[in-house]
């Protein structure tokens, strides 16, 4: 999984419960602006996506945070609240998780 920089994880956009299961999102303008999407040549405004209550039912789950643009969300997550406005904050529940956070993304801050 990647972090979103409004804390959605594979387009579960904020406002996202636990509950959510796999469905037809309707992608913010923070996404949009994604590189990613910006590259596809048509402006995409809705992605199919597992659902938080699948992604916690994996086995194990691998995050990756990477660039200083991320640090702001970064911090968030970090602090431990889970909240439905922050929906990666909901991998605090799972007992599995590997989080690989880069030097920019991170501040003890």
């Amino acid at each position: 999984l990647g972090l979103g920089l409004n804390g959605h994880i594979a387009f579960n956009e904020p406002p996202s419960s636990a509950d959510v299961e796999c469905h037809v999102a309707m992608l913010s303008a923070q996404s949009l602006a994604h590189p990613m999407a910006v590259e596809m040549g048509i402006t995409p405004t809705y992605g199919l996506t597992l659902g938080i209550k699948e992604i916690l039912e994996s086995e194990k789950i691998y995050m990756v945070i990477s660039g200083a643009h991320k640090k702001q969300i970064t911090n968030k997550l970090l602090s431990g609240e889970v909240t439905n406005t922050l929906p990666a904050s909901h991998l605090w529940k799972h007992p599995n998780v590997f989080c690989f956070i880069d030097q920019e993304a991170y501040s003890k801050s």
